[in-house]
């Protein structure tokens, strides 16, 4: 019994989608930058949110078509002429778009190291200002602790 034919067509079809979900995803990267050069946590968490939706879609193409690439390269000469190419090719486009948004990612990486080492300062001043504030708190007493010193015996 000889295999079942490569279904390189929705392999194709794959790679179209997953190569679009990076595009999105380089994007999202993108707009991280501005996001962390300004400091809005509450957008940074939208976005990172977004990623990971886009990261689930991605996953799932990829299971998908996890047994086309498992056999390709011992099966690719059962394709027809120019198929080969055309899987090439789309392989290829996802590879690059790939490449471009891990280039994005390390950059926008670096970028938020540095806003962290920028704002160290005024983090740790921000905290020892709360401790210090926290030192001239009135705490309420303990119940059956007095809260005054009765000074009349």
């Amino acid at each position: 019994m000889s295999p079942a034919p490569l279904d390189f067509e929705a392999f194709i079809r794959d790679c179209a989608a997953q190569r679009t979900l990076y595009a999105d995803m380089l994007e999202l990267a993108r707009r991280q930058d501005a996001l962390i050069g300004s400091g809005d946590l509450d957008g940074l968490l939208e976005l990172v949110a977004k990623k990971q939706s886009l990261l689930h879609r991605v996953s799932s193409l990829d299971a998908r078509s996890a047994a086309f690439r498992a056999v390709w390269k011992e099966r690719r000469g059962e394709l027809p002429a120019g198929a080969v190419e055309r899987v090439e090719a789309a392989a290829a486009g996802v590879e690059e778009t790939l490449r471009r948004l891990v280039e994005q990612e390390k950059n926008s990486s670096a970028l938020a190291e540095q806003e962290r080492v920028r704002r160290h300062p005024e983090m740790k001043q921000g905290a020892t200002a709360k401790r210090a504030l926290g030192a001239y708190v009135v705490r309420p007493a303990a119940p059956g602790d007095p809260r005054f010193v009765d000074k009349t015996q």
